[in-house]
């Protein structure tokens, strides 16, 4: 081979020096190319997780708001906390319902429906709460008004006797 090589003209050689030097470059600019390539899929599969993170970080913190809001209004029946617990979980639903929609990955989607049939099954427990709470202060202030129903017994009993002469 070295012979042959001895029998070739100076600038063949040259030149194939330089076809030898330009194949090992484009090699090494293909590789660089897929390796690059690859890279950006995984950015891009990266930026899907911090995406479906973010959704995520937003429905927990929206989730502890509302149960926030609802042990408040449990306790005193404020009338504000009730209204920011349904914006909240209105708004929960919305940001679950694009968390489903925006997520690539199938398990990630399945996850996000049971997520948002959890919370729904929660809050539809919290409304019975809300509503039981309602029928016992009704039926508190309503019929079991011991303080009006007694004073104007006792007001009756004592007019009575008075007029008695008890």
């Amino acid at each position: 081979m070295l012979a042959k090589m001895k029998s070739l003209k100076i600038s063949t050689r040259i030149y194939g020096g330089f076809a030898v030097v330009f194949a090992l470059l484009v090699a090494i600019g293909g590789t660089g190319v897929v390796a690059l390539r690859d890279s950006i899929g995984s950015f891009d599969g990266q930026m899907a997780l911090v995406r479906d993170t973010s959704r995520m970080a937003v429905i927990d913190r929206d989730y502890i708001s509302m149960r926030r809001a609802a042990f408040v209004h449990s306790v005193n029946g404020n009338k504000k906390e009730l209204e920011l617990f349904n914006s909240l979980r209105a708004k929960m639903r919305d940001t679950i319902a694009e968390a489903t929609a925006g997520a690539a990955d199938p398990e990630r989607k399945d996850l996000f429906r049971q997520l948002d049939s959890a919370i729904g099954d929660y809050t539809a427990g919290l409304d019975k709460l809300f509503g039981l709470i309602a029928q016992r202060n009704s039926l508190v202030t309503g019929w079991l008004d011991v303080v009006e129903t007694s004073s104007a017994t006792a007001g009756e009993i004592a007019a009575a006797a008075w007029a008695d002469k008890d």
